[in-house]
């Protein structure tokens, strides 16, 4: 019969034999004790260390034929306790082990730069640590099983930085994200993507609300006329969305001088129920004042014949366009207080003659993105144009 013994021997019907080589002191039973070099049959691996009683004990190093080694403790024959471990790709490995495997606090750092410093279980990241990689993005929180698991702050090498929770490695819970551009977040995420209730900032621009996949759900559709910015007192009625009141169909109307300023106005974004938007900011619409031909006659010979449908009557041509300025929306309110007419306008001398339209000129964004307002459903404002009083024309 063949039985395992203490010390690596073999016994063989009683006799005992050693496999391997050994070079070291042994004890009065013949067994490895205190310092030796053993070389192990297939003369892959080599210990150089303390022995004990036929056992790895102590400090020693557990050399392979790979060039890859351990150095450092052993306990009963087993790697334990404070050592480092290094593989043939470069990957060290510096820290405490437990039955061979990392376990506890320990340093792993790989050829390419990559480091992890903090606690172990059974050869996995599990616990408190940070993970650099060779870009120099940083995670610095807590993992299960080698993921980010729980609550950690990344640091991107574009420096970006997000704060908050992780699930198997990737965003999802809540969490603050700051990007390089300084554009914020702050809310829920769901697989690594916004997601969820939040709030994003970027300059002028905020929104507050829900999110799917990376993108707002709630969205302005239209432009409203709101009217002429409200005279002191009357803010309420204003914020409340009564507007100017016009009658249904009607198109509203204002008066202006060349070379002086518009008066102030107000106008909403609105969305696909009618209501304010206010749960977005930072929208940029601009103001154009459009001068269009004058209308022709309607020639009654060209009318259809009596009980057919008419055709819907086409705009006059537009000679120019002129842009005035632009404002951002606050809360899905937009305020033009500071236009101007251009001294080189020409008063007006026809009805419908000149007219503001509006356009929506907010940039892309990488983040808060927010749909264009459809060009076609802008409201129109006709607007009558008087000359300057004699003693103010240059």
């Amino acid at each position: 019969s063949v039985q395992a013994r203490r010390g690596d021997r073999l016994a063989v019907r009683g006799a005992m034999i050693d496999p391997g080589s050994y070079e070291g002191k042994t004890d009065l039973q013949g067994l490895r004790h205190g310092c030796g070099t053993y070389v192990y049959p297939n003369a892959y691996f080599t210990y150089e260390g303390d022995w004990d009683r036929g056992q790895k004990h102590g400090q020693g190093k557990l050399s392979m034929g790979d060039g890859s080694f351990y150095e450092g403790g052993f306990e009963k024959g087993e790697i334990q306790g404070e050592g480092s471990r290094s593989w043939p790709d470069g990957v060290v490995y510096k820290g405490q082990f437990q039955l061979g495997e990392k376990h506890g606090y320990g340093t792993l750092t790989s050829e390419e730069g990559a480091t992890y410093v903090g606690t172990w279980s059974r050869n996995k990241r599990h616990g408190q640590g940070t993970l650099t990689d060779p870009d120099g993005s940083v995670y610095d929180g807590q993992f299960v099983a080698h993921k980010q698991n729980g609550r950690g702050a990344f640091k991107d090498a574009d420096g970006s930085v997000y704060n908050g929770d992780w699930a198997d490695g990737i965003r999802h819970g809540t969490g603050q994200m700051t990007w390089s551009d300084g554009t914020t977040y702050d809310g829920e995420w769901s697989e690594g993507s916004i997601d969820g209730r939040g709030l994003c900032k970027s300059g002028e621009r905020a929104y507050e609300g829900l999110w799917s996949s990376g993108r707002p759900i709630a969205q302005a559709t239209a432009l409203a006329w709101q009217g002429l910015l409200p005279a002191p007192g009357e803010e309420a009625a204003a914020a409340e969305g009564e507007g100017e009141q016009l009658a249904e169909g009607a198109t509203p109307s204002m008066d202006v001088v060349v070379g002086a300023a518009i008066p102030p106005f107000v106008v909403r974004c609105i969305d696909a129920d009618g209501a304010t938007a206010c749960f977005e900011s930072g929208r940029c619409i601009s103001t154009i004042m459009r001068r269009r031909a004058q209308k022709e006659p309607v020639d009654p010979k060209k009318k259809g014949k009596k009980g057919e449908p008419e055709e819907p009557e086409k705009p006059p041509e537009v000679l120019s366009e002129v842009l005035l300025g632009s404002a951002f929306s606050v809360q899905g309110v937009v305020t033009f207080n500071a236009l101007t007419i251009p001294d080189d306008t020409e008063a007006t001398t026809y009805d419908g003659e000149c007219e503001f339209t509006f356009q929506d000129a907010t940039p892309d964004h990488p983040v808060l993105t927010f749909a264009l307002l459809d060009a076609e459903m802008m409201p129109v404002v006709r607007v009558s144009v008087a000359a300057a009083p004699p003693d103010e024309q240059k």
